[in-house]
C-alpha cells in the first residue's frame, strides 16, 4: 500500500472523526440510461438518475447528469469527469441502465449497443473496472454505485448464439482501481454478484428508491447509509433482491450529510475549519506555515496539532528528496533538457520510464511509450510518493528517482541465479532490494506482473515445506504466491518453466513442482473445497489439474503447480495437491 498524507476534516465538538461533504469537494457523475435502440426501454434509470442528481445537488456536490447517453458522448464524459474526480475529496458514480458479465468482466451498455457478437462488448459499452480507474480520487473517497443487474437481452442474444465465453447473470465483483488508493473506494451493486436486480413498478428500481429514502437522513455514517439501503431494497422486493457493498474505506466516518448539531459550532470554529481545507488542499510547506500563523494561540486545537505535524513532514521532504536528487542519471534523454528544465523523450525513452513506473509498483497499462491516463496517474502517484513536486511531468527529479531500469534488467535471466554478489543499492527499487537482500545464497529468476515483484525461488536444504516457505517469504517482504486470474496463473507458470532448476522432471517425467500460497488447514480434513490463500484472501480462481484435489492422503495439504514433462512439454499450467516436500516456492511481492 502506498501511503500518501490525506487527513479527512472533522467536527471538533464531536468524538469520533466525521467527514461532511459539505467542506469537502464532492463531485459526481450520474447515469441514467433508458432508451435502448437495440433493446427494450426500461422504465425507471432516466427517473432514478435525475432524483439522484436533485438530490446530490441539495447536499453540495457538483453533480454531471447524463441522460440516454451513446457510447463515444458516455466515453467523452467519463474523461472529462475524471479530471474532476482525480483531485476531489468525495467522487460519486451512479449508473443505471443495462450492464452485462462477459468472462468476468463487467460492462456497462450504452443506449447505441448491439452485441451481435461476444467480441462486441469491448468495442460498444464500457468496461466497469476502466471507469472505476478513471474515476477514483487520487486522494479522497469513490463511491460507484451500479444500478446494471436487471434481466438482460443482450446477454440472451449472445447466448442464443452460442457464444464461447461465459455469460453470467448479473455482474461479478471488481477489483477497486489497481488495488488500494489512499482514500477508499466503495462500491455497491444493486443486487448481489451473479444475481438480477428489478427495475420497479413505480416510479423508481427499489436499490434507487432506498438510496433517495436515506442520502439525505442527517448523521448517517456512509457505512450504515448502505446498511439501511440494503434492508429497504429487500423489503421492498419481499427478499427477491440484496444490494451488495464492498470495498475499503478509511476509518474517519462518513457523513453525506452532516450531525443535527454541527451548526452549534463558533464562528472562529467554523472558520478554522475552511481554512485547514482550504491548506490541505493545497499541501504546502507556505499553505501550512500560513494557517499555524493565523491560529496560533489554538494550539491546544487538535486540527492545529495536525497541521504542525504534517508541516514538520513538508519541511523534511527535500531531505529525503536529497537523496534521490544526488543519484546518477541512469537514463539520459537523448534530445537533452531546455532552459525552462523540461526534457522530450522519444519513443523507447518512454517505453523505459513506463516499465519503471511498473517496476515501482504503479501499472501503465501497455508498455507502448504512449502517455495516456493510465501512466499519466502512475506518474502523479509516482511523484508524490517520491517527495517530488506534484504533477504529470517527467523531469531529471523524477528520473533520477525512479527505478534503475537497465540495472534491474542486468540481472534478469532465463535460468535461476544466485544474487548474493551482485550489488544492490544502485536499483532504486526498495521492493526488489529488499528481496534480493532476503534471498541470501538461493538462486532465483524474477520478473514483474501488473506492478507486483515475484520471484521463483529455488531454496536451500533447510527450505522444505510450507512453513519455510511462508518464512522465506516474509524475510524477502512478500507472501507465497495467490494467483487470483488466469492471466497471473500464465505468468508465474512462465516464469518458472524456463529455468531447469525448476523444470527438470521428477518421478516418472512428472514435476512436482513448485509452492504457491494456497494449502488446506489441517482442521478442514476430508472437505474437498476448503482450500484457503496463506494471505486469508479469497479463493476465486483455481486451476487443478484432472482429478485433483483427490487427497489421497491425509498429508496432501498443500497446492504446487504440476506439469508432465516428456517428448512434448506441457504448455499451460495446472496444480495439484501433495505432501508440500519441495524447497522451491513462488513469492510475490506487493
Amino acid at each position: 500500500m502506498k501511503l500518501l498524507f490525506v487527513v479527512s476534516v472533522f467536527y471538533l465538538l464531536f468524538s469520533s472523526d466525521t467527514f461532511a461533504t459539505q467542506t469537502q469537494q464532492s463531485v459526481a457523475l450520474i447515469i441514467g440510461n433508458s432508451e435502448y435502440k437495440h433493446a427494450p426501454t426500461l422504465a425507471n434509470p432516466s427517473n432514478d438518475a435525475s432524483d439522484l442528481a436533485e438530490t446530490l445537488s441539495r447536499l453540495g456536490f457538483q453533480v454531471t447528469l447524463l441522460l440516454n447517453q451513446k457510447d463515444a458522448h458516455l466515453r467523452e464524459a467519463i474523461r472529462e469527469f475524471s479530471k474532476k474526480s482525480r483531485k476531489a475529496d468525495l467522487a460519486l458514480v451512479y449508473f443505471a441502465g443495462h450492464g452485462i458479465e462477459i468472462d468476468k468482466s463487467n460492462y456497462l451498455i450504452p443506449i447505441d449497443a448491439e452485441f451481435r457478437s461476444e467480441t462486441d462488448a469491448q468495442f460498444e459499452a464500457v468496461q466497469l473496472g476502466s471507469l472505476i480507474n478513471a474515476v477514483s480520487s487520487e486522494r479522497g473517497v469513490t463511491l460507484v454505485l451500479v444500478d446494471a443487474c436487471r434481466n438482460n437481452p443482450f446477454a440472451d442474444r449472445l447466448i442464443a448464439e452460442g457464444t464461447s465465453r461465459s455469460i453470467g447473470t448479473g455482474l461479478v465483483r471488481v477489483n477497486p482501481a489497481g488495488g488500494v488508493l489512499p482514500g477508499g473506494v466503495l462500491i455497491s451493486y444493486a443486487a448481489r454478484e451473479g444475481e438480477y436486480a428489478l427495475d420497479g413498478d413505480g416510479r423508481n428500481s427499489p436499490y434507487a428508491q432506498g438510496l433517495l429514502e436515506h442520502l439525505e437522513e442527517p448523521g448517517l455514517e456512509i457505512g450504515k447509509l448502505f446498511r439501511k439501503v440494503r434492508d429497504r431494497v429487500f423489503v421492498l422486493t419481499e427478499g427477491q433482491q440484496e444490494p451488495f457493498t464492498y470495498g475499503s474505506l478509511p476509518s474517519d466516518d462518513i457523513f453525506l450529510k452532516p450531525q443535527i448539531g454541527a451548526e452549534t459550532l463558533s464562528s472562529l470554529e467554523h472558520k478554522l475549519l475552511q481554512d485547514f481545507v482550504a491548506a490541505e488542499r493545497e499541501d504546502t510547506v507556505g499553505s501550512w506555515d500560513k494557517f499555524l500563523s493565523n491560529y496560533s494561540r489554538s494550539s491546544d486545537n487538535e486540527l492545529v496539532a495536525i497541521a504542525k505535524r504534517r508541516l514538520d513532514v513538508l519541511r523534511g521532504l527535500p531531505f529525503a528528496r536529497q537523496k534521490s536528487l544526488n543519484r546518477e542519471l541512469w537514463l539520459v534523454p537523448e534530445a537533452g533538457t531546455s532552459a525552462s528544465g523540461s526534457i522530450e523523450l522519444n519513443l523507447e525513452e518512454r517505453k523505459l520510464i513506463q516499465r519503471s513506473l511498473n517496476y515501482l509498483g504503479q501499472q501503465v497499462g501497455n508498455i507502448d511509450g504512449v502517455f495516456g491516463t493510465k501512466t499519466g496517474r502512475a506518474i502523479s502517484a509516482a511523484r508524490l510518493e517520491l517527495g517530488l513536486i506534484s504533477g504529470i511531468h517527467v523531469d531529471l527529479d523524477l528520473i533520477r528517482a525512479l527505478p534503475n531500469v537497465l540495472a534491474i534488467d542486468a540481472l534478469r535471466s532465463e535460468n535461476a541465479r544466485n544474487f548474493a554478489d551482485e550489488p544492490v543499492s544502485g536499483l532504486h527499487e526498495p521492493r526488489l532490494e529488499r528481496a534480493l537482500r532476503g534471498l541470501g545464497n538461493r538462486r532465483a529468476i524474477f520478473d514483474y506482473f501488473e506492478g507486483r515483484l515475484y520471484f521463483a525461488v529455488l531454496g536451500s536444504a533447510h527450505d522444505f515445506g510450507l512453513a519455510r516457505g511462508n518464512a522465506l517469504a516474509r524475510g524477502m517482504g512478500g507472501h507465497l504466491a495467490t494467483i487470483s486470474n488466469r492471466r497471473e496463473d500464465k505468468f508465474v507458470f512462465d516464469l518458472f518453466r524456463s529455468s531447469p532448476d525448476f523444470s527438470k522432471p521428477e518421478y516418472a517425467e512428472q514435476n512436482w513442482g513448485i509452492m504457491m500460497g494456497l494449502y488446506r488447514p489441517t482442521e478442514s480434513s476430508g472437505k474437498l473445497g476448503n482450500w484457503t490463500w496463506v494471505t486469508g484472501e479469497p479463493l476465486t480462481y483455481t486451476n487443478w489439474s484432472r482429478g485433483h484435489p483427490d487427497m489421497q492422503s491425509s498429508t496432501h495439504f498443500v497446492a504446487l503447480y504440476y506439469a508432465r514433462w516428456g517428448a512434448t512439454q506441457q504448455q499451460r499450467p495446472a496444480w495439484r495437491d501433495t505432501r508440500g516436500s519441495t524447497n522451491r516456492f513462488v513469492v510475490e511481492i506487493e
